[in-house]
């Protein structure tokens, strides 16, 4: 009642307070604003009513769409490989059952960012980052984008036009945070190694570096390309190079908890795959969208593909993902098999996800699907042997997934998602049931189903068996075209085979592959650089100096050889080439083979030689082959009782790394194997002598891990309890001397094993005995697993390896471990070649070859890393800053260096800048460069070099320039002869200071040859200390005791010490007068400073 009374009371209050009108005119205004606000007040509250319910029935929509997808996923079990047409449809039609239909910007949403909130700032991140990738100089000089093909987790595909060629292509743009860009890269290196008319063709792929600052902004880009030797290994024929954290190889092939996370750091890179482009989308489409298929049209298509999976099994490959979204139409209707980014090229893997299948993100797809599938297959296409718990499979797996392919090509398209799973699943059943309305007139085709769908892997076909038995019929025209190419062929002095090789030969001139051709598989031209030449150079001649002390001679085979039975034990087949008389000719993958063959038809019993040459690896067709810089040093002798020649084999490989003192503290390892051993050990096995060289070819195919040596054992049908001995047995390296104890189980097994066993572990000891005598002081250790290129020795074999720590970016040590050279007795090789006709009729002659390939490119590489200093182009730079010094002055300048051996570059173009001349300096590894001017002639120091440095030390005047005329210092006017004495000083005591002595010699002789030292006795302080603090010391030396205290102090803690006694030492020399010159010489940076 209170409450009423106060209503009231205000309301009485508001009516006798309110402005009363003057006027009916003035009365009637008001009314009217007065309905003017309360309309305007229900307008407002509709709007923002409907706004609301705008809003909502958007949110409802989107829940709508994402809870339809996943209850189609709950129902199928399976992730569609793309959204075929006919599911997209009924998608559609399910979702807009409402009266309102879906606005384009949520189907598009719907298509291409699944669950995803637009204001997510990584994913805004991201598509800034791809914005970009299509921006950078290389694609935009290249290519023009023609249109947007797909999209998903691993990145985008897009179709371009090259402006060059003008032909089309698809490019991957996929970005390399993804979790799972192993698998991407591994579609690269498989990619690269096929060429085959139904395979979609690869062409070059390449990395882009995208930085960014704080804000996100793009900080700075740039452009590197991809090999598929760069990761972890430099293919070097049968030596190699290898980087290791430390850590066990990681031998699941896919990890449960691998999800599609992005990973934003400062910096991004994205992969680029330049691929064919297919006009006509997938088989996937070619399936839904014709009802009324041409049965002929069928079975080609099916040939195609099968042709296909004949070659990609053929070079060790299971695709593992094979379905119709996977299988693309050119313009011609030509099949193309693509999508290669859960391939493997092991024979047999266990499958580590429990589950068998993974379940990934759909794709909106336009007629083109990535590498998006995160785990093996597809669930309808997924063989039973490939659902199986840590099941073994090979390549028949693919062969399943054709039978529902094939399948799928004879049927009508389904008409619901709920047709298709129930169809599909019960063709994966045991019974293998079909459809009651399958074609019956069909039979061929329902039984070649049939067998391509049994669940024993054992009884389903092979690609090849399937050609056999069923489709020669479907191809008889190419058969006969075939037959009478291979009747020609077969004879090389018809005159059918003479038109053809002349047809070949006769091709015009191609001007597209004259672009296309390039060299972008060569590794090398990475490196490309003067100091790289240089080091090269400097290696080279340090090598060849080691050689010559051994008394040997430089053989170079020939470059060609004809195609022999020996390539044919090697996987790695060589590059082949034809003459114009159809000769197929052979070039060197090693450089072992072509000198066997020398040998053999030379008749040479008694030879030391060396080589440095190229050797080259197969690549993709349209580049050029592989080149690689390879080593050789091989002793031939007439009698094989002795294993000298291995002894002094060793011994110079040992001193190949004591000859640059940088490697020498490093730890340098023999792994030891004999042919003998792993005879007997094949033998023990059950492995019979015919089947030895196929083990060596599979090991060397799949790898020597654990789990590739598991599985080929399996192969071979060793007993389950033998093959985890026989894996322990193989990676187990252990002491040369205690190798009877551990092969003991062979020398109590039958007869011939037995025998095999002690001829073998007999050499053996007696190498051990003259590595003894030659001093050699490397670990000689023993493993029955070094297998590399077992299948070319007959006696001993073994690898050189190098092994340390190395220092991280993050401050960890990692552990380093380089293979710098392999080799071995390989007479048998030698007796697998023919004599030449000359020699035909003499007797046969069986020499001891011995010989090892050393690792060249790695070893260039390793003193690279290392920083040892790398030798300069020449002396002097002589150029001229001013117009008025013209080229004859220049050029009788240089004459006079050159009449004096004195090494100089000329510049024939006046120099505008000294920034321009110490660039050019820099780029060719010059360190002094001597400036005409019209007045005057100078010389600079351009940039620090300690070695050029001491070598002109004496030839430095009063001021900033030097000798006007440095010919005065001829070299060759004296002849110094240089007494060195030693003082090393080490963080811990090494043995072999006398090799360290004679590398440091070597390099002084030559360094001082400037200084008028002759006869003189010069003091030499090793330190196992940087050039950094040694020049500390040198500076500290002429200052105060109390300086050289405080000096010391700032040390790091290791240095300390030493930093004290080197000190000392100079202190000592000084007083005593020993010497005329005292040299503090750098351990680590193989650099030295004259005091």
């Amino acid at each position: 009642m209170v409450l009423n009374l106060a209503l009231h009371l205000q309301d009485s209050l508001r009516q006798f307070n309110t402005k009363k009108p003057k006027s009916f005119h003035e009365e009637m205004l008001w009314n009217q604003q007065i309905q003017q606000k309360f309309k305007d007040s229900e307008e407002q509250k509709k709007l923002a009513n409907n706004r609301l319910q705008e809003e909502k029935f958007n949110k409802i929509l989107e829940d709508k769409v994402r809870k339809r997808k996943n209850y189609i996923r709950k129902q199928i079990n399976e992730v569609p490989e793309s959204l075929t047409r006919t599911e997209s449809l009924e998608i559609d039609k399910s979702i807009q059952s409402g009266e309102v239909k879906i606005k384009e910007d949520i189907k598009n949403k719907y298509h291409f960012l699944e669950d995803s909130d637009s204001q997510d700032e990584e994913k805004i991140e991201l598509r800034k980052q791809y914005r970009w990738a299509l921006n950078t100089q290389r694609f935009q000089n290249e290519f023009e984008v023609i249109e947007f093909l797909g999209q998903g987790g691993f990145g985008n595909v897009i179709k371009v036009k090259n402006k060059m060629d003008t032909r089309h292509y698809a490019i991957k743009i996929i970005h390399s945070n993804v979790k799972h860009f192993k698998n991407i890269t591994t579609e690269v290196k498989l990619l690269s190694r096929l060429n085959h008319e139904n395979i979609v063709r690869y062409y070059n792929s390449w990395m882009e570096v995208y930085q960014t600052s704080s804000e996100g902004s793009i900080a700075s880009s740039e452009s590197e390309e991809i090999y598929d030797d760069e990761e972890k290994s430099y293919d070097l024929s049968d030596v190699y190079f290898e980087k290791s954290d430390g850590q066990e190889e990681n031998e699941d092939d896919n990890d449960e908890d691998d999800n599609e996370e992005l990973i934003f750091e400062d910096e991004a890179r994205f992969l680029y795959i330049q691929m064919e482009y297919c006009e006509k989308k997938t088989l996937r489409l070619y399936i839904d969208k014709n009802p009324n298929k041409n049965i002929d049209e069928i079975w080609r298509l099916f040939r195609e593909i099968v042709d296909a999976l004949v070659y990609i099994h053929g070079q060790g490959i299971i695709h593992r993902d094979l379905k119709p979204g996977n299988i693309f139409l050119d313009s011609q209707d030509q099949i193309k098999i693509g999508d290669f980014g859960l391939a493997t090229t092991r024979r047999a893997k266990d499958l580590q996800d429990k589950s068998g299948i993974c379940m990934p993100d759909s794709i909106q797809s336009l007629g083109f699907t990535g590498s998006l599938t995160l785990n093996i297959g597809t669930s309808y296409y997924i063989s039973p042997e490939l659902k199986t718990e840590r099941g073994k499979y090979d390549q028949k797996v693919d062969i399943y997934s054709l039978g529902i392919i094939f399948f799928e090509m004879n049927y009508p398209p389904f008409q619901t998602l709920s047709e298709r799973h129930e169809i599909l699943t019960n063709l994966n059943n045991a019974n293998v049931i079909f459809p009651d309305d399958f074609d019956e007139n069909l039979v061929t085709q329902k039984t070649i189903i049939k067998k391509l769908l049994n669940h024993d892997p054992e009884v389903r076909l092979t690609s090849k068996e399937l050609i056999h038995e069923f489709l020669q019929r479907l191809t008889i025209e190419d058969t006969k075209f075939n037959t009478v190419v291979e009747s020609a062929t077969a004879n090389p002095l018809s005159k059918t085979f003479k038109y053809i090789v002349k047809s070949l030969f006769d091709q015009k001139y191609d001007e597209v592959c004259d672009v296309m051709y390039e060299d972008e598989g060569n590794r090398l031209n990475k490196f490309y650089n003067q100091k790289n030449i240089l080091l090269q150079s400097k290696v080279q001649e340090i090598l060849v100096s080691l050689f010559r002390l051994h008394g040997m001679v430089r053989i170079q085979t020939p470059l060609l050889m004809p195609q022999n039975k020996v390539h044919e034990l090697s996987s790695d087949s060589p590059m082949t080439v034809m003459d114009q008389q159809g000769q197929l000719l052979c070039l060197p993958n090693n450089l072992r083979v072509p000198f066997a063959r020398y040998v053999k038809r030379k008749r040479i019993q008694n030879l030391k030689c060396y080589n440095i040459d190229r050797v080259f690896h197969v690549k993709l067709p349209g580049l050029q082959p592989k080149e690689v810089i390879e080593c050789s040093v091989d002793i031939v002798t007439p009698s094989k009782e002795s294993s000298f020649p291995e002894g002094e084999l060793l011994y110079i490989l040992e001193n190949v790394i004591n000859k640059f003192p940088i490697l020498y503290e490093k730890n340098c390892t023999f792994i030891v194997n004999h042919a003998l051993l792993l005879r007997s050990f094949l033998l023990h096995c059950n492995i019979e002598e015919e089947q030895h060289i196929e083990f060596f070819k599979m090991v060397e195919r799949q790898g020597d891990n654990k789990k590739s040596m598991r599985n080929i054992l399996k192969s071979f049908h060793v007993a389950d309890h033998n093959i985890d001995f026989s894996l322990k047995l193989l990676n187990k390296e252990e002491p040369l001397e205690n190798i009877r104890k551990s092969l003991e189980f062979l020398l109590k097994s039958s007869r011939k094993i037995s025998d095999l066993a002690y001829r073998g572990i007999d050499q053996l000891e007696k190498v051990l005995q003259y590595c003894e005598m030659f001093g050699i002081t490397s670990t000689l250790k023993f493993q029955l697993g070094c297998l590399q290129k077992a299948y070319h020795f007959s006696g001993i074999f073994f690898q050189m390896k190098l092994k340390y720590y190395k220092e991280a970016p993050n401050g960890k040590k990692r552990f380093i471990q380089h293979t710098i050279a392999s080799g071995g007795n390989y007479a048998q090789l030698v007796q697998k070649f023919k004599s030449s006709s000359q020699t035909a009729n003499l007797p046969t002659i069986q020499p001891n070859v011995v010989g090892a390939l050393i690792a060249f490119d790695v070893l260039v590489h390793i003193l690279y890393e290392e920083k040892y200093e790398i030798p300069n182009k020449s002396d002097y730079l002589i150029c001229s800053m001013e117009e008025k010094v013209n080229p004859k002055q220049r050029f009788q300048r240089a004459l006079k260096y050159w009449d004096k051996n004195i090494s100089g570059t000329l510049l024939y173009e006046t120099q505008e800048s000294w920034e321009k001349i110490k660039k050019i300096c820099e780029n060719e590894v010059i360190s002094q460069a001597v400036v005409m001017k019209d007045s005057s002639v100078k010389t600079y120091d351009m940039f620090d070099n300690s070695q050029g440095k001491s070598q002109r030390k004496k030839k430095q005047t009063k001021g900033d320039g030097f000798s006007e005329n440095p010919i005065e210092n001829d070299p060759a006017a004296k002849s110094n002869d240089f007494h060195f004495k030693f003082v090393h000083i080490n963080h811990k005591k090494v043995h072999g200071n006398s090799k360290i002595e004679t590398a440091i010699c070597s390099k002084l002789e030559g360094s001082l040859k400037w200084a008028p030292l002759n006869g003189s006795t010069i003091q030499v302080i090793a330190a196992d200390l940087s050039k950094e603090v040694l020049d500390e010391i040198v500076f500290t030396n002429n200052l105060s005791c109390d300086r050289k205290n405080s000096s010391a102090k700032n040390c790091k803690s290791k240095d300390k010490q030493l930093t004290r006694e080197v000190n000392e030492s100079i202190k000592k020399l000084k007083n005593d007068n020993c010497g005329d010159c005292i040299i503090l010489y750098s351990k680590q940076s193989d650099t030295y400073i004259i005091l």
